[in-house]
């Protein structure tokens, strides 16, 4: 028999979400956590559903209004809605006709659609992206667009050096290079950079001829207003920047199985965005044909109805009000059970994201208890409910504990970038840094 044409196959570099997919779905113990996951669940591990996302949709089922014929680009309407979502209905650039949407598979089919323009036909060759990165996507797809070279900047957040060595970062960018970056959480801790900040970034933008690809995946899960997540993108398209946005509706809208995404162009001249759309539509074309249609119909029927929209919108504060409650009752929890811990760096974060700076020991020690969380340390706050948050807790003390007694190391892990920045601000006086000092020796003996 021939050798198989498969056999000189190699095993593929597995993005670290997959690994831990499959970790997860073949553990069969009955307590194991699913923390990497941003989808949001509710208190019995089932998919949360808006409630007027579910009820929008059971109408389309059952009428089957959803059941029509569209092109390559998708639906004309949900498009431009999803336009107007994300740059808001007085935008200059929906006004001027300078913006269109071309309907993609999720954020990530958008980031793929872009990046093939961007590599194909503005020869882009150079990509950076911000480290770590959440979503862990990134670099997987604008390397399959042909990329030559990619680069990691620092995290920028406020109140913080890094933002520092972020603006450093990304100085040492090369010219004409693409800029990828969320439009908000776009850190683990969900501490992003103010507006004095974002003007200097625009700034370097301007000055290198930098592409920005924004990133709207969890428009509206930071602050519960997809307005105030959108300020930053906002900004930009006052300033005359043209840009992409991938959009996804698969997260703050429920729609997990029907993934509907679409991609936002904004240009400075109307008369350039037709061949720009026939050139996105015909990628469209080879690569899925038509996009599919139901979940961009719920989301039109929300985007377009005044009442469904504003029923959307109390979901979506709700949602986000839960995740600060988990967030309390997570910190509350770690200081029931170790009254030692430090818990204030938790206090000032928000959005998606916990980071509890977790070292990869300790990862590994939290997995063979059946907890599944990302290299990176932090964990995603939509995998807890009322039902396992003690249980993950005494994990996380039992964990940390464990760790510290194996490597003789201080019972709270330890950024020092952040402790030197705190340092820096608050030693004004040789006697306050001998009491700094002197409080970080006792903590490492304790």
């Amino acid at each position: 028999m021939s050798v198989s044409a498969f056999a000189s196959v190699t095993k593929a570099n597995t993005d670290e979400n997959l690994k831990l997919s499959e970790m997860y779905r073949s553990d069969h113990n009955l307590r194991k956590l699913c923390l990497f996951s941003n989808i949001p669940h509710d208190e019995y591990n089932r998919i949360y559903i808006f409630p007027a996302i579910e009820r929008c949709m059971k109408i389309a089922i059952e009428y089957n209004t959803y059941r029509i014929s569209v092109d390559s680009g998708g639906i004309e309407e949900y498009c431009q809605l999803a336009c107007a979502f994300v740059l808001g209905n007085n935008s200059n650039a929906i006004i001027q006709n300078r913006c269109f949407g071309v309907q993609t598979i999720s954020s990530t089919g958008a980031l793929r659609l872009g990046a093939q323009f961007l590599r194909e036909k503005l020869a882009y060759t150079t990509f950076c992206t911000i480290h770590p990165d959440c979503r862990g996507i990134y670099n997987s797809v604008f390397i399959a667009a042909g990329f030559e070279q990619g680069f990691t900047l620092r995290v920028p957040e406020i109140e913080n050096t890094t933002f520092k060595y972020f603006l450093l970062d990304l100085e040492r960018v090369p010219e004409r290079s693409v800029l990828v970056i969320g439009i908000c959480g776009i850190t683990s801790t969900g501490l992003e950079p103010t507006m004095f900040e974002w003007n200097k970034i625009a700034y370097i933008v301007a000055r290198k001829n930098l592409f920005v690809f924004f990133d709207a995946t969890f428009q509206g899960l930071i602050s519960g207003d997809p307005d105030t997540d959108a300020y930053h993108v906002r900004y930009f398209e006052q300033k005359g920047f043209e840009f992409f946005i991938a959009q996804d509706f698969s997260f703050n809208m429920g729609l997990v199985s029907e993934r509907p995404g679409n991609l936002c162009v904004v240009q400075k001249s109307a008369s350039t965005c037709r061949n720009t759309k026939a050139i996105l539509s015909e990628y469209m074309r080879v690569s899925c044909f038509t996009p599919p249609v139901l979940g961009a119909h719920i989301v039109s029927k929300i985007l377009s109805d005044i009442y469904l929209r504003e029923e959307y919108q109390e979901n979506l504060k709700a949602i986000v009000l839960k995740y600060e409650i988990l967030r309390n009752s997570f910190i509350c929890n770690l200081k029931r059970f170790c009254k030692k811990y430090d818990c204030e760096k938790y206090e000032n974060q928000k959005g998606l994201y916990v980071n509890i700076d977790l070292t990869l020991p300790q990862i590994e020690l939290l997995q063979n208890e059946h907890i599944y969380v990302p290299n990176g340390g932090w964990f995603c706050i939509a995998g807890l409910n009322n039902v396992n948050m003690d249980f993950f807790c005494k994990k996380i003390i039992e964990t940390v504990s464990c760790a510290n007694t194996e490597n003789s190391s201080s019972a709270i892990p330890i950024n020092k970038e952040r402790i030197d920045a705190a340092n820096s601000r608050s030693k004004k006086t040789s006697k306050a840094k001998k009491v700094n000092v002197n409080k970080r020796i006792m903590l490492s003996e304790k």
